[in-house]
């Protein structure tokens, strides 16, 4: 239900890649659970990283799962033998952890190259996000973003009129109770803590948490700033390991408690969807 009825799953219905993310996310850390072989799951991350960006995000738990499937064992064996024989068996494990992660990019590589032969730039998808920048600004430099970054500013900064962030300026209708600009840091901020609940609660496993670590980080490093937080709700529809946590947390919940917040849920699911539709700016 929660994943059902989280206002920002409204992307899920658009023609957006989202669903897919989310779908081959879910499918990933299912496969982590049930010991899945090591390529099967590296190639599920190569598609996940053709889907999204933030696919990249799988890969450190796919080497987590490759280290602990039995290469661990391997060198954890290797003072028994040889120096000879555990510098070839270091090098071994360090080779297969290259091989995996190469298999792991396979769509992102892909993507690249099909970019480099059709337009002449491999990078060309990152360069063309400047032009969407929702501040309307050249990139600032590169220590006004790290200061600007490391202080949070671009989620305080969405409620500080004063700041070239400021909701409003995105928002002609200016109500805030039916703005995604106004919402995103709250949706942002919401998924980390419940993350950090689930990690103290000890709800999610090693690669759930690695995995939702890298999907909250990667768009926070690299797009909080120029975007002024715009798209961070879509950002965190798609921590799926979020959703075992409010699912915990439903669950354990008076029914008449549950039933409302999922209510409201629903409301606010249906109220993006009709503005998104009638064409109001959602991002």
């Amino acid at each position: 239900m929660a994943l059902a009825l989280l206002p920002t799953t409204f992307f899920f219905r658009m023609a957006y890649s989202e669903s897919m993310f989310a779908v081959l996310t879910g499918t990933i850390l299912l496969g982590f659970h049930r010991r899945w072989p090591t390529v099967v799951l590296a190639l599920l991350v190569g598609l996940a990283t053709a889907t999204r960006f933030v696919g990249l995000a799988l890969v450190p738990p796919l080497l987590l799962y490759c280290w602990h499937s039995g290469r661990r064992s391997e060198i954890a064996g290797c003072s028994l033998h040889s120096a000879g024989e555990a510098r070839r068996r270091v090098a071994a494990c360090l080779a297969g952890f290259v091989l995996y992660a190469s298999i792991a990019c396979w769509g992102l590589l892909a993507f690249s190259a099909f970019q480099w032969i059709r337009f002449g730039d491999p990078l060309i998808f990152a360069k063309v996000q400047y032009d969407w920048g929702t501040l309307g600004e050249e990139p600032a430099p590169l220590i006004r973003r790290i200061v600007a970054t490391a202080t949070l500013e671009p989620i305080w900064g969405t409620y500080v009129p004063s700041n070239p962030a400021y909701w409003a300026r995105f928002e002609p209708h200016g109500n805030p109770l039916f703005s995604l600009q106004f919402a995103n840091p709250i949706y942002f901020v919401g998924t980390v803590l419940l993350i950090v609940f689930g990690w103290r609660k000890g709800l999610l496993n090693r690669y759930e948490l690695l995995t939702a670590a890298g999907l909250l980080l990667i768009p926070y490093v690299t797009k909080s700033y120029d975007n002024a937080m715009a798209g961070f709700g879509r950002f965190a529809a798609v921590v799926v390991p979020a959703y075992l946590v409010m699912g915990w947390l439903l669950a354990r919940m008076p029914p008449v408690v549950r039933y409302s917040l999922l209510g409201v849920a629903g409301f606010f699911l249906g109220i993006y969807s009709a503005m998104f539709a009638a064409g109001y700016r959602f991002i």
